[in-house]
């Protein structure tokens, strides 16, 4: 069993969808960071970092206690080589979605974040500023430049292919969960200059599984504001 801790986030949806697209039994445990519950004391145990996602696996391979992993990134690596499923095991295939996995992790969710932190208004989801203060315009399109050439790397490597690596894979799970939100950050115009990543998006939003790991906890945008959350699941 695992024990998933986070909230309906990009980096959390990676998670979820991995979940079921393994087809793991799993818990869910809601940490609202709006709400600042990853500053309480039970979850600082589980997580000294403070910040979601979380897994903790009770039946690790070692059959030792059981083992906490967090940042997206690694929790899909850890639960691709504990089912064998999403991630190739042939060395130059492995090498691929490594590759583009990292490549996620280390531009896609900082620049859609900070593009964000710079466009929202004072108080809104994902803002940084303070009521009255003003969003940093030039700061802004100097991201929205950053979000639109990964667009373009999406689009020429999705060219005549269907996934990132050779078969689908936590690649392609970890770039979509940043991409289906991509009206939030007002860079495009809906993905259609970007036809092959165009395609790739709308071909995986079709996966069943990834439907049921996308779709958990609906309940939490209930607090939100329509046109963000419809712009955030892109409805």
């Amino acid at each position: 069993m695992i024990d998933f801790y986070g909230l309906p986030t990009p980096n959390c949806w990676k998670v979820t969808i991995a979940l079921e697209e393994m087809a793991l039994d799993y818990t869910y445990t809601r940490v609202d960071i709006g709400q600042g519950d990853q500053f309480e004391e039970g979850f600082a145990r589980i997580n000294p970092l403070r910040k979601v996602p979380v897994i903790v696996d009770r039946d690790p391979a070692d059959a030792g206690e059981p083992l906490c992993i967090v940042e997206s990134a690694a929790i899909l690596v850890y639960l691709a080589e504990k089912t064998g499923r999403l991630f190739p095991s042939e060395l130059r295939a492995r090498s691929e979605v490594l590759q583009w996995l990292m490549w996620d992790a280390s531009n896609v969710g900082e620049a859609h974040s900070t593009r964000l932190a710079f466009i929202a208004e004072p108080g809104s989801p994902g803002a940084v500023t303070k009521e009255g203060a003003a969003p940093v315009f030039a700061a802004a399109e100097y991201m929205a430049g950053k979000i639109r050439h990964l667009y373009e790397q999406l689009n020429d490597r999705l060219a005549g292919r269907e996934y990132l690596g050779d078969e689908y894979s936590i690649a392609d799970i970890a770039a979509w969960c940043h991409i289906v939100s991509h009206r939030v950050y007002a860079v495009s115009d809906g993905l259609e200059s970007y036809p092959n990543l165009l395609r790739w998006y709308r071909a995986l939003r079709a996966r069943p599984a990834l439907r049921r790991g996308f779709d958990l906890d609906l309940e939490i945008f209930e607090k939100i504001p329509a046109d963000f959350r419809q712009n955030l699941r892109d409805e």
